[in-house]
C-alpha cells in the first residue's frame, strides 16, 4: 500500500511540473536543510482517563532532514523530505500498590513525505500532505522502579502513515536563499500499536486492564528551514524547453 501511495504522489508530482508549464513561466527547483522540536503525544484513549496515569503534555520531539522542492511559478509547489525523527511520551503512574513511579518511551523512526505548499507573496506559507514513518527503535525507562527486562517493539507497527499540516512565514529572503520558520502538526491514522493485548503503559510494573489497544500518535513541532533555489526549467516564449543550474 506505501508503495501504490508514493508512486501516485510521484505521478503526481511530475504530473504538476508537465501541466503547469506555459510558455514564458519557470519551475524552480530547490533543496533545504531543516529541524524541528516540539512534543508528541501517544493518544491511548483508556489510559488518558485512568486515574493512575497522568501524561505528561510536553515529551520531547525533534527532527532533522532535507528537502527536494519545486515550486510552479510564485505561489504553488510541491516537495519530498526525508527526516530522522525521534519523539517520547512522558507518564506519571501509580500502581494498585501504591508506588509512584515515572515512565518514559522514546521513539526513534525514518520518515519521509510528500508536501503541497502554497507561498504568498508576503511569505507566508501553508503546507499539507501525507508523512510516512518506519519505526526504528523503541526504549522504556523508568525512575522509581525498576523496569523489568521488555522489548517494546515487538508489539508495534513498523509503519504507519500520518497526515501532515503546516504554517509558517519567511523572515528573510533572495532571489536564491530563503530561510522560513513556522510550525507543524502531524497525526498518524493508523494505530501504532499491533498486539490487542499491549497497551502504551504497560511496562511489567504497571499492567492494566484495558479493553482497547487503539494508540494515534499526535506531534507538534517549531520548524526551521533553510531554503537554495538552485535552477529553474520551462518553456521558453520561443516553445523551448530551457534549464539552468545556478553556479
Amino acid at each position: 500500500m506505501k508503495k501504490i501511495t508514493i508512486t501516485l504522489f510521484l505521478i503526481m508530482f511530475i504530473s504538476l511540473s508537465l501541466f503547469s508549464q506555459k510558455r514564458g513561466s519557470v519551475t524552480w527547483m530547490s533543496l533545504s536543510a531543516k529541524g524541528g522540536f516540539g512534543s508528541t503525544l501517544l493518544m491511548h484513549q483508556e489510559s488518558l482517563s485512568d486515574g493512575n496515569v497522568a501524561y505528561q503534555y510536553f515529551s520531547p520531539a525533534y527532527f532533522v532532514g532535507g528537502r527536494f522542492g519545486l515550486t510552479f511559478g510564485n505561489y504553488i509547489g510541491v516537495s519530498s523530505e526525508l527526516m530522522y525523527q525521534a519523539f517520547s511520551q512522558k507518564y506519571d503512574i501509580t500502581t494498585a500498590n501504591s508506588i509512584n513511579y515515572q515512565k518514559q518511551t522514546n521513539l526513534a523512526a525514518l520518515e519521509f513525505d510528500v508536501l503541497f505548499r502554497f507561498t504568498a507573496l508576503t511569505g507566508i506559507y501553508l503546507e499539507l500532505g501525507p508523512k510516512f514513518t518506519q519505526l526504528k527503535n523503541i526504549k522504556q525507562t523508568t525512575t522509581g522502579v525498576d523496569l523489568p527486562e521488555l522489548n517494546p517493539i515487538q508489539f508495534y507497527e513498523e509503519k504507519w502513515t500520518n497526515i501532515i499540516f503546516g504554517i509558517g512565514f519567511m523572515p528573510f529572503r533572495t532571489d536564491r536563499l530563503e530561510i522560513s520558520v513556522g510550525v507543524r502538526g502531524a497525526y498518524g491514522f493508523k494505530s501504532i500499536i499491533s498486539d490487542d493485548n499491549y497497551y502504551v503503559v504497560r511496562d511489567g510494573v504497571y499492567s492494566p486492564n484495558y479493553l482497547d489497544p487503539i494508540t494515534n500518535p499526535i506531534t507538534f513541532q517549531a520548524v526551521v528551514e533553510v531554503n537554495y533555489i538552485f535552477g529553474y526549467f520551462g518553456i521558453a516564449n520561443c516553445g523551448k524547453f530551457k534549464m539552468k543550474l545556478f553556479q
